[in-house]
């Protein structure tokens, strides 16, 4: 048995769970992983510090735009009226689950949209004693405004991207997204939305 096969049959022996993988995973990629954790927790912060830039990017040009009062005033705004239109109404706790934050985070956040006429409080038609958090009327126009305007920025980067690079891009981009996420959920710290941001 080689180092590599040794390396894996002592992280299996390490972790009961290691059971449960299809893949065997040698010890000295894992112990590769751990050399190079702090720089992906780096990555991974700064990834929601360009998140939060393009987010609040987005908001301003939303508020540029003709709606009946300017009502959007955050990035965590724009991203709770996205998620309530692309998965419909939820609870608090639904919601904090969704977007991977508190439910007191997502609580003072429903309470400021709540006031502005973004969202309200309705109480669901299966069971009375539930009460679910939907947009109004006029948040679900401006949803619909939000993704024609983030559709035409990234169009527009898109344009400036040679041709055949592109649809290699928005597969790595996908990816990425979705491997950050999982980081997101493992280490501890690293939600989206903080009680500062809602409030």
């Amino acid at each position: 048995m080689d180092q590599k096969e040794t390396g894996a049959a002592v992280l299996a022996a390490d972790d009961p769970a290691h059971e449960r993988i299809a893949v065997a995973v040698p010890r000295d990629l894992v112990i590769d992983y751990l050399k190079v954790f702090d720089e992906l927790e780096r990555a991974t912060h700064a990834h929601r510090q360009f998140h939060h830039s393009e987010a609040s990017r987005l908001s301003q040009t939303l508020l540029n735009q003709p709606f009946p009062e300017r009502r959007l005033v955050s990035p965590a705004q724009v991203q709770l009226v996205i998620d309530l239109s692309e998965r419909g109404p939820g609870t608090i706790g639904e919601l904090a689950t969704r977007l991977k934050v508190t439910p007191s985070a997502i609580s003072l956040l429903v309470d400021r949209m709540e006031s502005h006429g973004i969202v309200e409080r309705v109480r669901s038609t299966l069971d009375r004693r539930v009460v679910q958090v939907r947009l109004t009327d006029v948040a679900t126009q401006i949803s619909a405004i939000m993704l024609r305007v983030a559709r035409a920025q990234m169009e527009e980067f898109l344009e400036a991207t040679p041709a055949d690079e592109r649809e290699p891009f928005l597969k790595n981009l996908t990816r990425f997204v979705k491997t950050i996420e999982r980081v997101e959920d493992f280490i501890p710290g690293t939600s989206r939305l903080t009680t500062s941001e809602a409030t």
